[in-house]
């Protein structure tokens, strides 16, 4: 009979854990209750987490129970009493704590199964046993405190589009996000805020500065949203950047940039090439991710490592390898993008610039897709949209026009789009094609449009090989090994 009480009173004390995590209307009870302060809430949940560890390993390894072992379940009642009498209350509704409290049951069950199977009668086996059962509560409840503190992950990085300033930067925790800008004695503040809401749910952050001029300073920051539950927020401290100097080259005669693609997260590119303070820009030409399988890859891979100390605005180009991965769809959540499209026109200083989206190497139903391809439609309407930029003639107004796409536009039978842009090009007059995805690079000078194609580290004998591109009163481009040394160039008077 004791061993089935002490059975209830574990699955009770578990329960009763869930039930206190579940509903937030609990925690703002007990935090306004007292002193404001969320520590209270977190002190009482690790108090109820060692009340469910202690009845767990009592249930595993105590073969006789005794009196003195069921005086666990008085805080365990009296919790539940309390608990119970604020769910009442407070209104919370049932499906709150069901919707909680049901995905955590199956770990329970898991945690008592192994402690049960490594039962034996040697203590050194029990210490290992208590230590698993210990573990595993940790591992699954410790990470729901939300005890971190926020940190700026990547950024802030900065993107144009159109004549505004859009700010970019990620940080580990949910947490509000703003940017300061002005001079120094006269910030203003500019949240990051959708439709009306500001953005207080999130790790990354994209703010607009439409009025923004040389000279003002800029630095992101994030305020950590410990608890939130209907109009109840419990907020924690904020992370700041550092102050960084803006200054528009926007509108210069001369102009550089850098264009890197295929690095597949060989980070150590970044550093041998955008260390170097004479660039205007840089793009990015695809595959600088192999796949995008987890989410935190477009931070550690792309974001915090091209983070700079300037402002030194960055456009992305869709690579193949950038579509695969089921977070690939969650790329251009953490990009400026206009019309949050990956074909676009950009301008800087006197060079308009076409980004084309050449979307996967191979045909939609290839078996490696799964299925779940569609390129072919969307390159439909990229041509689409590409014929409307040969009838407004926006390019006419700049010295030179320059088109980027990852994969090159040489003639391929089984990809017809690529003859049809390539003539498309020719219309509007392009100067020049800037391209990846081979790992070798070359100048082709093809019947229509000369193409440079940048290196990558697979088959390049010489390692990688970036482009830069010099616009001035001629346009030079030189394809530059990881030394700094010219391999090759290209100019156009």
């Amino acid at each position: 009979m004791k061993k089935i009480i002490h059975v209830f009173v574990t699955i009770l004390s578990f329960v009763n854990l869930c039930i206190f995590y579940s509903v937030r209307s609990i925690w703002f009870f007990v935090n306004q209750e007292i002193d404001g302060n969320p520590i209270w809430s977190n002190l009482i949940f690790f108090v109820l987490l060692i009340i469910f560890i202690v009845n767990l390993l009592l249930l595993i390894k105590v073969k006789v129970l005794k009196f003195r072992h069921l005086l666990m379940t008085i805080p365990v009642l009296i919790f539940i009493g309390v608990n119970a009498y604020l769910i009442y209350m407070l209104r919370s509704e049932k499906h709150i704590i069901i919707r909680n409290t049901i995905p955590l049951i199956p770990y329970f069950v898991i945690v008592v199964l192994l402690g049960l199977l490594i039962q034996t009668k040697y203590k050194f086996n029990r210490l290992i046993k208590s230590v698993l059962a210990i573990t595993i509560c940790m591992v699954i409840i410790i990470p729901k405190l939300n005890l971190q503190p926020v940190k700026i992950t990547s950024g802030p990085n900065f993107s144009y589009v159109d004549d505004e300033l859009v700010v970019i930067w990620t940080t580990n925790v949910k947490s509000t996000g703003l940017v300061e800008v002005g001079q120094e004695r006269d910030l203003k503040k500019v949240t990051s805020s959708e439709n009306g809401i500001i953005n207080g749910n999130s790790t990354h952050f994209k703010v607009v500065l439409s009025d923004i001029k040389d000279g003002d300073v800029i630095r992101v920051g994030s305020q950590k949203i410990k608890a939130y539950y209907q109009n109840n927020v419990v907020y924690g401290k904020t992370a700041y950047s550092d102050y960084i100097v803006y200054e528009d080259t926007r509108d210069n005669n001369t102009t550089s940039f850098y264009v890197l693609s295929d690095i597949h997260e060989r980070k150590d590119v970044f550093d041998k090439y955008l260390n170097d303070e004479d660039y205007d820009f840089m793009v990015f030409n695809g595959d600088i991710i192999s796949s995008i399988d987890e989410e935190e890859l477009i931070i550690s891979e792309f974001l915090e490592p091209i983070t700079n100390d300037e402002v030194k605005p960055f456009y992305f180009v869709r690579g193949n390898h950038e579509t695969r991965g089921a977070d690939a769809r969650l790329l251009d959540d953490y990009l400026a993008l206009k019309d949050n499209k990956y074909y676009y026109t950009f301008s800087y200083g006197p060079v308009f610039i076409i980004v084309l989206d050449t979307g996967e190497d191979k045909l939609d139903n290839h078996i490696e897709y799964g299925g779940l391809a569609d390129y072919n439609n969307y390159r439909q309407e990229q041509t689409r949209w590409l014929e409307s930029v040969v009838e407004e003639k926006d390019y006419e107004d700049y010295e030179y026009i320059i088109a980027l796409s990852h994969i090159p536009l040489l003639k391929d039978d089984a990809f017809p789009y690529k003859e049809e842009w390539m003539s498309l090009l020719s219309e509007i007059q392009v100067d020049v094609l800037l391209s990846g995805h081979t790992h070798k690079s070359e100048i082709i000078e093809t019947e229509s449009i000369p193409i440079v194609i940048g290196g990558g580290y697979i088959n390049s004998n010489s390692g990688y090989e970036g482009i830069k591109v010099l616009v001035g009163e001629t346009l030079v481009i030189d394809v530059i090994d990881e030394d700094g040394k010219i391999q090759k160039s290209f100019q156009v008077q």
